[in-house]
């Protein structure tokens, strides 16, 4: 599930950038986003799609250094998925993230039967989960600015 898939090609309607979502309060994960650039309605400067993908939030696994590197668009993608709250971990936090509040998740979601141990645990008291929060605290304050800029633009409440 870790090995780099997030990858980018050139496609015929503009580039994709292929991001790995991992289990969190905002789903279960263990899928893949393709994300577009330059169709629909998008920003001229760097081609993102802001209403096309606004609903992404969570947890995600961060592309190598190299990847990142060697690709604008999935570093445009990177930078506007992080910008609205999506928390973005490494190889190695992502595969300890996993071990962790990720497998807690995944219970959650019926996805993995943890030892009994972990799930009378879990199931007298949720474990922290502290990426989860914070990817919530980011996501939340991205909407309120989405809800205020859409009040602003539209005129509505005044």
């Amino acid at each position: 599930m870790l090995e780099d898939v997030i990858t980018t090609s050139e496609k015929r309607h503009g580039q994709v950038a292929i991001i790995e979502f991992l289990p969190s309060s905002f789903g279960r994960g263990g899928y893949r986003a393709y994300i577009f650039g330059w169709r629909g309605v998008h920003d001229p400067v760097d081609g993102w799609s802001e209403y096309d993908y606004v609903h992404f939030a969570g947890v995600a696994h961060l592309p190598s250094t190299e990847t990142l590197e060697a690709d604008a668009w999935l570093r445009t993608v990177v930078a506007r998925l992080r910008q609205q709250g999506v928390l973005f971990l490494n190889k190695a936090q992502s595969e300890q993230y996993l071990k962790g509040e990720g497998l807690y998740w995944r219970w959650r979601f019926r996805l993995e039967r943890p030892t009994l141990f972990q799930r009378v645990v879990w199931t007298l008291k949720k474990p922290a989960t502290p990426f989860s929060t914070v990817a919530a605290t980011l996501a939340n304050a991205f909407n309120s600015e989405m809800v205020h800029q859409v009040i602003s633009a539209t005129g509505v409440l005044k």
